[in-house]
């Protein structure tokens, strides 16, 4: 099977290897993560080199319910070809705006690094422990302790 265009220029960008810094600290459960200013900033450098574009659509889809989704599409340049990823926009409380703005950004940043590839190395488990779910200390004692945070899109160094 031949790549397009985008799949090609897609995988000499994750070649890069692009480190992503965590570069904020949640106070409240006492752990980094990355911020979507760092992943946006990472992606936005380097994907215009790459003949690549970025582009988010917020979009409301009735099903059983209403929910709105946040769509990143990523263009090639050359050609009309484009990559859609999709992730649902969850509110517990709709009126909210702190929640909504909130629910928005955590939903850019995970559809970011998925669409890319990205990750670093530590365990971003920030919304696990915003559930209740996570044990901070069990976790920390497992993790290996590394300075170097380049991954690429296999999660390999």
């Amino acid at each position: 099977m031949m790549k397009n265009k985008l799949q090609l220029d897609m995988q000499k960008f994750q070649d890069l290897q692009i480190v992503l810094e965590q570069d904020k600290q949640n106070n409240h459960f006492r752990n980094k993560f990355t911020s979507l200013y760092q992943v946006q900033k990472q992606i936005l450098d380097t994907i215009k080199e790459h003949k690549l574009g970025l582009m988010f659509r917020f979009e409301s889809v009735v099903h059983e319910d209403f929910t709105t989704t946040i769509n990143v599409i990523v263009t090639h340049k050359e050609c009309e070809e484009m990559l859609v990823n999709t992730v649902p926009l969850v509110l517990k409380d709709t009126t909210n705006p702190q929640a909504l703005g909130s629910a928005l950004t955590y939903a850019r940043r995970y559809i970011l690094t998925l669409t890319f590839g990205l990750c670093d190395q530590e365990v971003d488990d920030d919304g696990e422990q915003a559930n209740g779910h996570s044990n901070q200390s069990e976790n920390s004692q497992n993790q290996p302790q590394t300075n170097k945070k380049t991954f690429n899109y296999r999660g390999n160094n």
